[in-house]
């Protein structure tokens, strides 16, 4: 399983292509895995961007609405065939650096969590 950092550096280097849409989706995939490696959630194999959004949201109530919109943004490019966007992609990783930065953070095993 891939961790956070590795979800990230995906990210970047598909942002670099101008593949937005894959990148939001790596960026989103990386914040998952930050919160399964803190213990934030339990690591869970084909969670869907839905689920990982509300339960993530209930963790960590001041980010739920952001949480909400990523996981939407996440499906309408890799399901709904939507092209993804710089600012879309800003958006997601703006989000994955204030959710880095908060407090709670435990190490536990690597992340097991892959967004279907």
């Amino acid at each position: 399983m891939l961790t956070a950092s590795d979800h990230r550096a995906a990210a970047a280097r598909l942002a670099e292509t101008g593949d937005y849409a894959g990148a939001i989706c790596e960026r989103v995939r990386a914040i998952a895995a930050e919160l399964d490696e803190r213990g934030v959630l339990r690591p869970l194999t084909g969670r869907t961007a839905d689920e990982f959004a509300a339960e993530a949201g209930q963790a960590l109530p001041p980010y739920a609405a952001d949480l909400r919109g990523a996981a939407m943004l996440f499906d309408e490019v890799r399901y709904g065939q939507r092209a993804g966007s710089r600012p879309g992609y800003e958006r997601v990783t703006e989000l994955d650096t204030r959710i880095r930065a908060s407090a709670g953070r435990r190490a536990v095993a690597p992340a097991a969590s892959t967004l279907r």
